[in-house]
């Protein structure tokens, strides 16, 4: 999450552990001295701006798993945020955010004063449930939660949006 010029992978979200049909969140922690991934040597090789490398935190830390069928969709670990906040740069406007997961990309936009109207297309009402109500003040004033598949909703949609965020796809491993 970026505040100000400096990047802090602090957790941000704060969702309860939970279940919800074949969806859980799970929290992990990591102790004082744990390393947590920033970037590996295939977000390198692809041409992202991070070095591969680890972070270490002097205090234990506390990160979100979202799974389905015990199967991990995402988590919120720095490597992902590091990645939507190189995606959410610049970003302005109408968003349109394809697929909720933990929630970081949207409250990053939320956060952000040059996006005006954000518009969360999730497919799994159970997604929507466990995460939504707990992402905070200023997603819940400048986004709303759409449950429908992502390609259904394009195709129906009329809203004219100015940046798209698609987060569809489970993990590359």
């Amino acid at each position: 999450m970026r505040i100000g010029k400096r990047t802090s992978y602090y957790p941000v979200l704060n969702i309860p552990e939970g279940r919800d049909g074949k969806f859980a969140i799970e929290h992990v922690i990591k102790a004082p001295g744990d390393r947590v991934m920033l970037a590996t040597m295939r977000n390198v090789l692809f041409g992202q701006k991070a070095q591969a490398q680890n972070l270490v935190f002097e205090h234990p830390t506390r990160w979100h798993r979202l799974l389905e069928d015990g199967w991990v969709w995402m988590t919120d670990y720095p490597i992902e945020q590091r990645q939507a906040d190189e995606l959410v740069s610049g970003v302005s406007g109408t968003v349109l955010v394809g697929g909720l997961g933990l929630g970081y990309f949207t409250v990053a936009l939320a956060r952000m004063k040059a996006v005006k109207r954000i518009v969360v297309v999730e497919k799994s009402a159970a997604v929507g449930r466990l995460v939504w109500r707990h992402l905070g003040g200023k997603v819940l004033e400048k986004a709303t939660l759409v449950t429908e598949d992502l390609f259904k909703f394009l195709k129906r949609n009329t809203d004219a949006f100015d940046f798209g965020l698609y987060d569809i796809w489970q993990g590359d491993g």
